[in-house]
C-alpha cells in the first residue's frame, strides 16, 4: 500500500516525465545497483528494465546510472536525482503511517512549531493538561528555525506557532497571544569572570567580544545596541544560537540570549543583562482555525507559565 501512495505523489511531482514504472524501476536499481536483481525484484525481465531506465534518461536530458564492466553506479546528477526522490518516499511514508495511526486513534490532530526544544520550557506540562481534556486529539511537534515556521503556518502544515513580538513583523489572518515575557541573559562560560556577577551591565562588557546577528528579536536587538553604543566591545557575527554556543563554550566570545533559549541543562552561566527590554513570547493560530482545542491548548499554555512566574525566563 505504501507504495502505491507514495508513486502516486511522486507522479504528481514528475508526472509530465516518468510513470509508476520508471519511478519503480529507478529506485530499485538505486538500492540494489545490479540490473539483475533489479529486474527480478520487479518481475520484469532485464531488457525491458534496461529499456526503461535508457528511455527515462533520454527524456530528463541526463544519465541516471554509469553502466560498466565493474558493475552500475549513480552518475553525480543521478545520486542527487534519486535521494530526492528517497526523501520525497520517506516523507510520505511517514504521512501515511502518521494519518493511519490518527485514523485508528484520533478524531484529530494538532500539529505545534517550535524553533527549539526550550522555546515552550513547560511543553511537556502543557501537553499532559491537554491530553487530560482531549485523549482523542494526536499533537504533533516540529522543530522549524528560521521563518519557515510562518510558512509552516500559513500552509496549514502546522497549526500552533511559537513566535516573537515584532513591531516590524505582522503575520497575516492570524491571531496572537503573549504566553510569557522572555528576559534578556548575558550567556559566557562558567569559568569566565563574568559568571560571579549577580547581573551584567553594559559597563561589564568593555574589553569582550560580543556575538550578534543570527536573525536576533526586536527587543535583544535593542539591548545589543544599548551596548555597542558605548564602542568598547569587539563585535563578531553568528548565524545562528546553536553557532553562538559553540562560539560561547570555545571561550572565543560572550552573547546576550533571550531566556526563552536557555534549556537549562548548566552548561553555561547565565547571568540576567541590565535592561529594561522583554521579549514577549507568544502563540500564534490562523484566523480560519475556530476548532477549540486549538483555542485552549495556548490558554492552557498561558495559564500554566502563569503559574511558574517565579521560573528563570
Amino acid at each position: 500500500m505504501y507504495n502505491r501512495y507514495i508513486l502516486l505523489l511522486i507522479n504528481f511531482f514528475y508526472g509530465e516525465y516518468m510513470n509508476s514504472k520508471q519511478i519503480e524501476a529507478v529506485l530499485e536499481v538505486s538500492r540494489t545497483l545490479n540490473f539483475t536483481k533489479a529486474a527480478d525484484n520487479l518481475y520484469i525481465t532485464q531488457p525491458a528494465l534496461t529499456y526503461s531506465i535508457k528511455s527515462f534518461e533520454e527524456e530528463l536530458g541526463f544519465k541516471i546510472f554509469d553502466r560498466s564492466q565493474k558493475g552500475v553506479g549513480l552518475t553525480v546528477a543521478g545520486n542527487y536525482f534519486v535521494k530526492q526522490l528517497r526523501n520525497m518516499e520517506n516523507t510520505y511514508r511517514t504521512a501515511v503511517e502518521q494519518s493511519l495511526n490518527l485514523n485508528a486513534q484520533f478524531d484529530d490532530s494538532l500539529s505545534i512549531c517550535l524553533p527549539t526544544r526550550s522555546s515552550l520550557y513547560f511543553l511537556p506540562e502543557i501537553i499532559s493538561r491537554f491530553k487530560e481534556k482531549y485523549p482523542k486529539i494526536q499533537i504533533n511537534i516540529q522543530y522549524i528555525y528560521g521563518n519557515k515556521r510562518i510558512d509552516s503556518l500559513l500552509n496549514g502544515s502546522s497549526d500552533i506557532l511559537f513566535a516573537i513580538e515584532d513591531p516590524n513583523v505582522k503575520i497575516p489572518n492570524t491571531i496572537s497571544q503573549t504566553i510569557f515575557e522572555s528576559g534578556i541573559y548575558l550567556v559566557c562560560t562558567k569559568e569566565d569572570p563574568l559568571a560571579r556577577n549577580k547581573e551584567i551591565t553594559t559597563k561589564d562588557l568593555d574589553g569582550y567580544t560580543l556575538l550578534v546577528g543570527g536573525g536576533s528579536p526586536y527587543g535583544l536587538r535593542k539591548a545589543q545596541k544599548q551596548v555597542l553604543s558605548r564602542n568598547k566591545v569587539n563585535v563578531l557575527n553568528s548565524p545562528d544560537h546553536e553557532t553562538s554556543l559553540t562560539l560561547i563554550s570555545l571561550k572565543e566570545a560572550i552573547n546576550l540570549i533571550p531566556g526563552f533559549l536557555n534549556d537549562h541543562n548548566e552548561e553555561f552561566a547565565w547571568i540576567p543583562f541590565s535592561t529594561q527590554e522583554r521579549i514577549p513570547c507568544q502563540l500564534v493560530k490562523r484566523k480560519d482555525d475556530s476548532r477549540p482545542f486549538v483555542q485552549d491548548f495556548i490558554q492552557m499554555a498561558k495559564e500554566i507559565y502563569s503559574n511558574h512566574s517565579n521560573f528563570k525566563l
